[in-house]
């Protein structure tokens, strides 16, 4: 006597992992994001507070400016004098003090 064959059978089924309505949906600060190899995530991003910082730019559109005026390629960073402004202002005397006693260690060592 013969029995019927019962077996399961499982179909894999591509299906999107979100749609439009969900990317419209998404409050302020947040979107997605793929990241580390193309791995879907939900991003949340702090929104800059009302208060007034005069170090801070009124808004992202003037700090976008910012970036476009100060962008450095970085395809040749060991040759770049990067911004000049930033390299105007003599180092920390605490931080000199701190770097003349690695290279003395150093010197004592070799």
């Amino acid at each position: 006597m013969q029995t019927p064959s019962q077996q399961a059978e499982v179909h894999a089924v591509g299906v999107p992992l979100i749609e439009p309505a969900h990317v419209v949906a998404l409050p302020k600060g947040q979107c997605f994001a793929l990241i580390e190899g193309g791995n879907l995530w939900k991003v949340r991003m702090p929104l800059p507070a009302p208060d007034p910082d005069e170090a801070m730019p009124k808004d992202l559109q003037e700090l976008a400016g910012y970036m476009r005026q100060h962008y450095v390629e970085a395809g040749d960073w060991w040759e770049s004098q990067g911004i000049p402004g930033l390299q105007d202002k003599a180092l920390p005397d605490d931080l000199l003090d701190d770097f003349k006693q690695m290279a003395a260690a150093e010197e004592a060592e070799a």
